[in-house]
């Protein structure tokens, strides 16, 4: 190993990765990782006490020591010089991969075995709360039928990454099953077909392919077809509608025929007739027959007279006038008032 005493920078992580008091675990590992590549994990943990300083050197030229030699960084017994140069990088290391030291607690005071002590009594027991908390949050996280796939994947993904930099350890083979019991029961008969996939990622393609048939039949219908179905509806029927005028149900008093009102005397063709147009042709069909003592035949006009005076009488008994009118039994009628 080199026994260059000069050292480059300590590692800096990216924000991400740096230390927020949440990911307690997963920086502690990144941190003893970098520590243990360059040598300095001793200063980390306190393994190489701090030397003697040095004695001071002598004004008598045949009595100065020779430098010591240069050691290495994993090196037990440093000089004093190469100790506080190492101990210095080490505590840089910490430092400079939290987002706020002072905040989160790390020690700028002492050594650099001294900040990380402070930092595993204070993080490594409310890290085993954080990372039941996480885990909890994690499989308590479903899927609903209608939602986005792709970002209940990507939730279960950051919750499942932030759980394990607590201390959860949830294994991919763990994560697999989180996955799938985190759909709804309307994917039952998928899901029963997936238990024996072997990573997580297999879970992923199958499911967001069947989620991909189901986003396609769901889309909308087309624009003319839909118009189609709500032209093709029918009205509303006029049964609900009562006249003021003359008391009927089927029409307001501005489309009656009555006298008073809207349409007064503009009646229909063949208004009155019995059975409608079916009833005039059965009529048309029927032989005629000639008038008898005992037949009075009322042609078509003197029946919508009839019809008439009848609702007439109606709209004049409300207005205090009562009029009579008789059927003679003649063939034509003829009425007065």
């Amino acid at each position: 190993m080199s026994a260059n005493p000069t050292a480059s920078n300590p590692t800096v992580f990216p924000d991400s990765e740096k230390f927020d008091g949440t990911n307690w675990f997963s920086w502690k590992r990144a941190i003893l990782t970098a520590a243990e590549i360059k040598g300095a994990d001793g200063y980390l943990l306190g393994q190489i006490p701090q030397p003697s300083p040095a004695p001071p050197p002598s004004t008598n030229p045949q009595t100065i020591p020779l430098p010591p030699d240069p050691t290495p960084w994993d090196s037990p017994t440093p000089s004093a010089s190469e100790w506080k140069m190492r101990n210095a990088w080490t505590k840089g290391l910490i430092m400079y991969n939290c987002i706020n030291p002072v905040g989160l607690g790390v020690d700028l005071a002492g050594t650099a075995a001294d900040a990380w002590a402070a930092l595993v009594s204070l993080y490594d027991i409310s890290s085993d709360v954080a990372a039941v908390n996480a885990q909890r949050d994690l499989r308590n996280t479903m899927f609903k039928d209608g939602d986005d796939l792709m970002a209940h994947i990507s939730t279960l993904r950051t919750k499942w990454r932030k759980a394990n930099a607590s201390g959860a350890n949830i294994t991919d083979a763990d994560f697999r099953m989180i996955l799938l019991s985190s759909l709804p029961p309307s994917w039952d008969m998928l899901v029963a077909t997936l238990y024996d996939t072997k990573t997580s990622m297999d879970v992923i393609t199958r499911i967001s392919t069947h989620w991909e048939r189901i986003k396609g039949q769901s889309q909308p219908k087309d624009v003319s077809a839909t118009a189609l179905a709500t032209g093709s509806r029918k009205p509303a029927p006029c049964s609900n509608l009562q006249c003021s005028n003359c008391g009927r149900r089927g029409h307001l008093k501005d489309r009656c025929y009555w006298p008073g009102r809207g349409v007064e005397g503009q009646f229909p063709p063949g208004f009155g007739k019995r059975g409608g147009e079916t009833g005039l042709a059965q009529a048309a069909q029927m032989p005629s027959s000639k008038p008898t003592a005992n037949v009075a035949v009322v042609s078509e006009k003197a029946f919508a007279l009839v019809t008439r005076a009848a609702m007439a009488a109606s709209t004049e008994a409300r207005r205090g006038t009562t009029p009579t009118y008789a059927d003679s039994g003649a063939s034509d009628n003829c009425f007065t008032r």
